[in-house]
């Protein structure tokens, strides 16, 4: 066997606090993409989350790396296609994630989502249909999380990113050290459950808002 892993392990983590905005004056078309912000005061492993009018590093947590004091590296974020990311758009606002709290006890995660969708169709003389792909469905994690009673930071913090309607930073820390960021609205249910005879859990939603995700290897 070779290169199988498996989720046991795994740690999640909610960003509570962002830092002040920090403007990208300039980002390159470059693999990874270099952005230029003066004295940014980033450091690498910093994630950030961004803003842009470019859709698809919109919405994205990156992680600082290459970090110089007036340039960083948007590590892992391929810019290359300058028809999705025109040079005449190249700017954009970062936060930088400064606080994370566990989210603790986690049971029965499942990932959902991502499946192909397809637009069917058929010629007049054929008998048998085509079809082409479109989208893909929206990815979300679900899982349940024991009851702590309610009056944990975590909690109340997850109750706060519920009631927000807003994306919310996310990180996924695998067993080897690796780690994937998202940006996800946070659906939670702070009624426990009630089966006699099992413990109470809390009901925990994660659903992507962004387009994609960016997978780090350990630092």
């Amino acid at each position: 066997m070779a290169g199988e892993t498996l989720p046991d392990g795994a740690r999640l983590f909610l960003g509570t606090t962002l830092a002040t905005e920090v403007s990208i004056t300039a980002i390159t078309n470059a693999n990874p993409a270099v952005a230029s912000a003066v004295a940014h005061g980033y450091t690498d492993g910093d994630y950030l989350a961004m803003t842009s009018p470019w859709a698809q590093l919109d919405g994205m947590i990156l992680r600082v790396e290459g970090s110089s004091t007036d340039d960083f590296e948007l590590g892992g974020f391929d810019t290359t296609n300058t028809t999705n990311f025109p040079a005449e758009t190249n700017t954009a606002k970062a936060k930088k994630v400064t606080t994370w709290l566990e989210i603790p006890k986690i049971t029965q995660p499942a990932m959902n989502g991502g499946d192909q969708q397809f637009y069917q169709f058929q010629y007049l003389a054929e008998r048998i249909q085509r079809q082409i792909p479109t989208v893909k469905n929206a990815k979300s994690l679900n899982m349940q999380i024991t009851d702590d009673g309610g009056e944990s930071a975590i909690f109340k913090a997850l109750v706060a990113a519920d009631a927000s309607l807003t994306p919310q930073p996310v990180r996924l820390v695998l067993a080897n050290g690796s780690e994937i960021p998202y940006m996800m609205y946070v659906g939670f249910d702070k009624q426990p459950s009630l089966t006699q005879g099992q413990i109470m859990t809390n009901a925990l939603v994660l659903t992507m808002a962004a387009p994609d995700f960016v997978r780090y290897a350990k630092l």
